[in-house]
């Protein structure tokens, strides 16, 4: 074999490694789009107002990312859980307000998933108990007349690999939900009553405007 011949098949051979490359890319090398569409249905009060990764201005906060995403919410609005899963933790924090973790097992690219569900008003599931994906776990409230904390009423959703406390001093990084959505990256789903969906994926933690929307009327048929 020549020196060309050679050269040609290692070149060859680095092309195929490089393409073999991109075809093993995961959910965490993707990047975010410049705009990507809500649930269908979504209403201006199901809107992600504050996103992951967005810097804080003002505040404690200062300087920061934002570890989860904040969801605007209406007084009562029912909170149902993401996906599959054990409660792990019921958490009244002093500034966050009621906390419940919930453990969803494991994410698409089988790391642990655990969702911390903040600001909320209440709870409706135990320690210990069982739930499944678009089951009621909660509702959202107005925040205290003196906090700075918590300055809307608002679903905080974050997601980790553990459970930790909200407000612990040394926190690990959340996950970017917008990577595990059930209709694909940056395509947030809504539940569907009866649809089946991609184990390790998760779904919108607000009903869409089509479906029940207070928790007075979700309690009235359950």
């Amino acid at each position: 074999m020549t020196s060309f011949d050679k050269f040609t098949v290692g070149l060859v051979a680095v092309i195929v490694m490089l393409l073999a490359a991109g075809c093993k890319t995961t959910t965490a090398t993707l990047e975010q789009p410049t705009w990507y569409p809500y649930p269908k249905g979504i209403g201006f009060e199901g809107k992600i107002f504050f996103d992951f990764g967005a810097k804080y201005r003002t505040g404690l906060n200062k300087g920061n990312r934002h570890q989860g995403i904040d969801i605007q919410g209406h007084r009562n609005q029912p909170i149902v859980a993401i996906a599959d899963g054990t409660v792990s933790v019921k958490h009244r924090d002093p500034c966050a307000g009621k906390t419940l973790v919930i453990d969803h097992g494991h994410d698409l690219n089988g790391e642990r998933l655990f969702a911390h569900y903040v600001h909320l008003g209440g709870f409706t599931v135990e320690s210990g108990q069982q739930v499944k994906r678009g089951d009621l776990i909660g509702w959202v409230i107005p925040p205290p007349r003196k906090t700075s904390c918590w300055p809307s009423q608002h679903l905080h959703l974050e997601l980790a690999n553990s459970v930790y406390l909200y407000n612990m001093e040394f926190r690990k990084q959340g996950k970017n939900p917008h990577l595990l959505w059930a209709d694909g990256p940056w395509r947030p789903t809504c539940f569907e009553e009866g649809r089946e969906y991609p184990e390790g994926t998760i779904t919108y933690p607000i009903l869409c405007d089509w479906q029940i929307h207070t928790i007075e009327d979700l309690l009235a048929i359950n």
